[in-house]
């Protein structure tokens, strides 16, 4: 395996800006990441600031019991025993808890974590975890429930496994049938092609879900399966004794409500003033957190009057009784998108959080709201993206004559290219000038008709376009004729665009990381951890044999 650097430009203004042109977005953040400065300030910062954390002890013992619930490695439990100590620093990142690991960006997400925390230890010479922050509390199961492969007949196919009960409670609440998760083995067990690699996966994941009640149970697991050996901490923000830690965080977020949306709103408008789209929805009496109400997850919403309440008015609270409530029942309470990021600065000894496109640009909100509670905004890093080439879709495009920016950029029209290329006849023109003769043809019948009875314009109309119809009937025909002449090459040229841009989107935001280990096996990804971290390389192209 070989990788390359490609350069993509990333669909945020905002986060290409952060990439290339930080000068531009400074005032939205407090450290840049390609500022060699940015290393001390935010080491003296953490450390002058370590009374404003959880208690390392009790966060250590948290983490502990919920690594050793879902079965994580020795290496894990070296890095959770370390945190215990104050020079012990992480490196977090997070994301939803998709069906057998989620989409591929996942797993890149990941690789970036460790990568980053094993660079920072390096440079820091101390000691700096990789933790890997899993979205138990949100709720959007159709978000998660799903994958998308390519079929053996060049068919992008998804399937989805169903829960138990339909609810919006949290996604580390709802619990699925084995039966379910064995329907959903049958389907990959049938799309996965023999290797000497599929058995030992197979087995793997059947040992996985056999042990397993909810999606973020597998979803751990796999996690530990691919990255138990690099020493990944996992987290679940819906975890019971982790929100007993929460606690003081949530009481604040509560006592300063108004204020934190205040702060809120204000980085929205600074974003605006710089001339970017914020990248989430906000509004003037939002609270930022949830709450959960008879197994559903409850956005609140703070009126003028001060009263905390849900678009349907299923639970109210005052704000002194709302914190009674936290007091009483902290597993109810949940964060949003603003609050999440605050959260995990407080719970954490954060030395970096790795983020994607869109979470780097709505992080570029959040800058008062860290100020708020005595905060940074820690250093961002942003993750690793990859597109996998394998050696069967590398020689079609050379057979094509086609490089990466022609399939990313530019797929439909060299395949269109290509074929009328092999057109010789020129159909579409040939039939284009029969449709452009017959309508000059027709246009005098018509006037004919007209005068000689008006009402027979609509019959003439209609008997025209019936022609024409005709005339595209054939011509559809033709072209069907022609493109079966060349069958194998458009299922080749197919095979390109859904191997590396299906369905318009990056691949890594397509497909899930089980048929390429099934394929190639492991080793490719050990190497992707184990390659040096280049400056400003965000996007590279791996090449599989």
């Amino acid at each position: 395996m070989k990788t390359e650097p490609y350069y993509i430009e990333p669909n945020q203004p905002l986060t290409n800006d952060y990439l290339n042109r930080f000068e531009r977005v400074k005032d939205l953040y407090d450290f840049n990441p390609w500022d060699d400065h940015s290393s001390s300030e935010r080491l003296e910062w953490l450390e002058k600031n370590s009374h404003l954390k959880v208690n390392r002890a009790d966060l250590s013992a948290c983490l502990k019991y919920y690594n050793q619930k879902i079965g994580n490695t020795e290496s894990a439990f070296q890095n959770i025993e370390s945190l215990k100590e104050k020079e012990t620093l992480v490196v977090v990142g997070g994301q939803q808890a998709g069906l057998f690991s989620g989409p591929l960006l996942t797993i890149y997400k990941v690789v970036t974590i460790i990568k980053q925390a094993r660079e920072a230890s390096s440079k820091l010479n101390r000691t700096v975890v990789p933790v890997f922050w899993i979205a138990g509390e949100d709720h959007d199961l159709d978000e998660v429930n799903h994958i998308q492969y390519l079929s053996s007949d060049m068919k992008l196919k998804k399937f989805k496994i169903e829960a138990s009960e339909q609810t919006k409670a949290p996604i580390s609440d709802l619990k699925f049938h084995l039966d379910e998760w064995k329907k959903a083995l049958g389907i990959i067990d049938e799309e996965l092609i023999e290797t000497e690699f599929k058995k030992g996966i197979m087995d793997r994941l059947d040992t996985i879900v056999e042990t397993s009640d909810t999606l973020v149970d597998v979803f751990a697991k796999m996690m530990i399966w691919l990255f138990g050996h690099s020493g990944l901490i996992l987290l679940d923000s819906n975890d019971a004794m982790l929100r007993q830690l929460e606690v003081p965080m949530f009481d604040k977020m509560i006592k300063q409500n108004a204020l934190l949306n205040e702060t809120i709103i204000h980085g929205k408008e600074q974003v605006e003033s710089l001339g970017y789209v914020p990248q989430a929805d906000m509004n003037e009496l939002q609270s930022n957190l949830f709450y959960i109400h008879q197994r559903e997850r409850l956005l609140l919403k703070r009126t003028n009057q001060g009263i905390y309440t849900d678009k349907n008015h299923k639970v109210l609270f005052s704000e002194e009784e709302l914190i009674q409530e936290l007091k009483s029942h902290p597993e109810r309470f949940s964060n949003n998108v603003f609050t999440r990021p605050l959260m995990q600065e407080y719970l954490l000894p954060v030395w970096s959080t790795v983020l994607g496109p869109s979470e780097i640009a709505y992080w570029g909100l959040l800058k008062a709201s860290f100020h708020l509670f005595d905060m940074k905004l820690p250093i961002i890093q942003p993750r690793f993206e990859y597109t996998i080439l394998e050696s069967t879709i590398q020689k079609h495009m050379n057979k094509y004559d086609l490089t990466l920016e022609d399939v990313t950029d530019h797929f439909k029209d060299k395949k269109k290219e290509w074929l009328v290329g092999q057109d010789e006849v020129n159909i579409e023109q040939q039939f284009k000038q029969v449709k452009e003769s017959f309508e000059n043809l027709y246009e005098p019948i018509l006037s004919t008709v007209e005068n000689i009875n008006p009402g027979l314009l609509k019959l003439g109309l209609t008997n025209k376009q019936k022609i024409i119809d005709q005339i595209s009937f054939l011509e559809k025909r033709s072209i069907n004729a022609f493109e079966s002449q060349h069958d194998a090459s458009i299922r080749q040229l197919d095979r390109i665009g859904l191997s590396i841009k299906p369905i318009e989107k990056p691949q890594e935001r397509v497909y899930n990381i089980v048929t390429y280990v099934n394929k190639y096996g492991f080793d490719w990804l050990q190497t992707l951890i184990e390659q040096p971290i280049e400056e400003k390389n965000i996007h590279s192209i791996i090449y599989l044999p």
